[in-house]
């Protein structure tokens, strides 16, 4: 047995665990994983940021944002198991329509589960996730991606012209691949970030003559409407073009989610920021950020990742339909 084929049955057995049927195994493995580390950064944060500020700050922030991506990528496996419960429950008249599989019992489900495997084996391989349309990998769309066309009432997965019926039981696998290109980007940012905060420390200074909460007001304002713009521009330009996505997928992502995801931040931001630049010294000022930033990087992922699936429908056109009868 080939050790790709060796992995990817491996894989799926991890996948295919749940706790108290809900919560997928592996992915509560890899929280636990990187709690342990945050926990460990946390613990020492202050000697090794007096050895080296900027990589702990780089090391934090990339753990943090690998956090918020595994708590995304939980969301929806758990939202998409539900959905496919769902589909194992309708009626026989779907049935007889030929809408949904019948699956009366989790072993029916189990074989399902076993023909997609072993029918993209003999394909070569080619992975239900993998589109290879040109504007960006689905399986960096994750969760979302993969769940949207399964979730398909027509059983089959037609946009990528393959006849592999979709699993009606497991949801999504986890995706490694868009976990660590959110925690490269969290890695990179980091240095980045770190300078903008020292730079609004020194250009807006809180001192006993001045107005402490004038000049913090300042740096949010500062922050709002300079970087978080920026930043929101940033984070979907590199995600895309690391998802293979070129200069026509940057702009139809940019004009899609741009607007929301500015106004999305600008309900939360300004009061986050406030609390942090008035309260956290500086070599806190990032870590308390990415903490309280793992809901909003969750969000982020979440958001990247349906803007992917919306980019796939609209660039692909449906395939015909084979049934696995």
């Amino acid at each position: 047995m080939s050790w790709d084929l060796l992995s990817r049955r491996i894989a799926r057995a991890a996948n295919s665990k749940f706790i108290y049927g809900q919560i997928p195994l592996l992915h509560s493995i890899i929280i636990v994983i990187e709690m342990a580390l945050a926990a460990r950064l946390t613990a020492r944060f202050n000697a090794y940021y007096e050895e080296r500020p900027v990589l702990t700050m780089m090391v934090t922030n990339a753990v943090l944002g690998g956090i918020a991506d595994t708590v995304a990528q939980t969301i929806t496996s758990m939202k998409q198991r539900q959905l496919r419960k769902g589909y194992a429950a309708k009626d026989d008249d779907d049935v007889a329509l030929g809408r949904y599989p019948s699956y009366r019992d989790r072993d029916d489900a189990n074989k399902d589960d076993s023909v997609v495997v072993e029918i993209h084996e003999l394909a070569g391989g080619r992975t239900p996730n993998s589109t290879g349309n040109g504007i960006g990998s689905v399986s960096s769309a994750a969760s979302s991606a993969h769940s949207s066309r399964n979730s398909s009432p027509d059983n089959t997965i037609g946009s990528n012209n393959t006849i592999v019926p979709a699993s009606k039981m497991l949801p999504p696998p986890f995706d490694f691949e868009r976990l660590t290109r959110f925690m490269a980007y969290g890695f990179g940012m980091a240095p980045i970030q770190f300078k903008w905060f020292q730079f609004l420390s020194r250009t807006f200074p809180i001192t006993k003559t001045a107005s402490a909460l004038g000049a913090t007001l300042k740096r949010v304002a500062m922050d709002q409407l300079v970087f978080a713009p920026v930043g929101i521009a940033w984070f979907f330009t590199v995600m895309t073009v690391t998802e293979g996505g070129g200069r026509h997928s940057v702009q139809i992502k940019l004009r899609d989610m741009f607007v929301p995801t500015l106004k999305a931040n600008f309900m939360v931001w300004p009061a986050v920021q406030l609390i942090n630049f008035r309260l956290m010294p500086v070599q806190f000022q990032l870590p308390f950020v990415s903490t309280v930033g793992i809901a909003w990087t969750a969000y982020l992922s979440l958001t990247n990742a349906a803007e992917d699936v919306q980019q796939v429908k609209a660039h692909v056109p449906d395939a015909p339909r084979i049934r696995l009868e």
